[in-house]
């Protein structure tokens, strides 16, 4: 979506965090894996797993501008919420990210009600297609 906007450092990180996500919940689900390769494809990056894991205090330090926090936050809900199902261990991991980007627990829920009802379009469009 505005994956586009963030810079180099900005990407990769991103998509570490993509893999980080998406393991948590021990299987990646079919929309989970479509969504991570359209992530890595707007991004122009493979979707090999990084050796090297993110550490979320780092953060802010990456994603420094409002916006790039926003698409970041926005992309990650999209991805927990591809499933339909923000798994525990998903949303503490959210939780964690959104505290750390200095979003409030009410952003985050807006954020997350936004990405479930895309994940439900989404679903939603998938079935009509397929009649």
């Amino acid at each position: 979506m505005l994956l586009y906007k963030l810079d180099h450092q900005q990407k990769h990180s991103f998509l570490e965090l993509v893999q980080m996500l998406s393991r948590l919940d021990r299987a990646v689900a079919p929309m989970e894996a479509s969504i991570i390769r359209e992530a890595a494809e707007e991004l122009g990056i493979d979707t090999e797993p990084s050796a090297a894991s993110i550490d979320i205090r780092t953060l802010p330090t990456i994603f420094t501008t409002r916006e790039s926090r926003v698409i970041v936050m926005v992309e990650l809900a999209r991805l927990a919420s591809s499933d339909t199902i923000i798994c525990v261990d998903e949303k503490r991991v959210l939780d964690n990210i959104a505290q750390i980007l200095g979003f409030s627990h009410e952003d985050l829920e807006n954020i997350i009600s936004l990405a479930q009802a895309h994940a439900r379009l989404r679903h939603g469009i998938r079935r009509l297609a397929a009649f």
